[in-house]
């Protein structure tokens, strides 16, 4: 699956944003997540750059009782500014098990976000307000109808449009993940 996708900090209060979120969306769950990301030295697309920035991603995500076992595959312009991802999951039934068996494999947990989600929906957007422990008030809006048809980049302009609509004091486009962000602020693990 195509993962077209804009990420921003909130800078509004977490209320102030549920509030305008559900006055234009439908809200959808709230989750609690655990993400753990691993990495690999032989497979250099899972380990962090210089600047933080991985090409692939694997993760486990405990989210509720559910488990969740992600392979993604990031696609960046020719500047360096990540586009959108490729994007692989499946439920599994055990987190410590897959988590063990990743271990097993070779693979070192990388980066562990915790975060809880409130989740909103309209036709054409997943709308996430995300509270990440140790990092902020984020919105993620994800495309969930990706048209061949039209380009990454139109798409993305559609989603920064939908953002600004809102009417939320946001940061600009953050073109990275969670988990660049986690790296970037714990030096100790991005210097590896």
């Amino acid at each position: 699956m195509t993962e077209i996708e804009i990420l921003v900090q909130v800078y509004d209060s977490e209320e102030n944003a549920m509030n305008v979120l559900s006055s234009i969306c439908t809200f959808s769950c709230e989750t609690t997540n655990i993400d753990i990301y691993f990495h690999d030295e032989i497979r250099k697309g899972l380990s962090p750059n210089e600047s933080c920035k991985t090409l692939e991603s694997l993760r486990i995500r405990k989210k509720n009782d559910n488990t969740l076992l992600t392979y993604k595959y990031d696609h960046y312009d020719n500047n360096g500014i990540w586009s959108h991802s490729d994007e692989h999951e499946v439920m599994v039934a055990d987190f410590e098990k897959i988590q063990s068996i990743l271990c097993g494999l070779g693979y070192k947990p990388l980066i562990i976000i915790e975060n809880k989600r409130k989740v909103y929906l309209t036709d054409e957007y997943e709308i996430v307000l995300d509270s990440v422990k140790g990092l902020g008030l984020f919105l993620e809006v994800e495309a969930t109808k990706t048209d061949t048809a039209v380009s990454v980049a139109d798409q993305k302009k559609k989603i920064r449009e939908f953002i600004a609509a809102i009417g939320l004091s946001v940061s600009d486009e953050l073109n990275c993940g969670k988990p660049e962000l986690m790296l970037r602020k714990n030096t100790t693990i991005s210097k590896r």
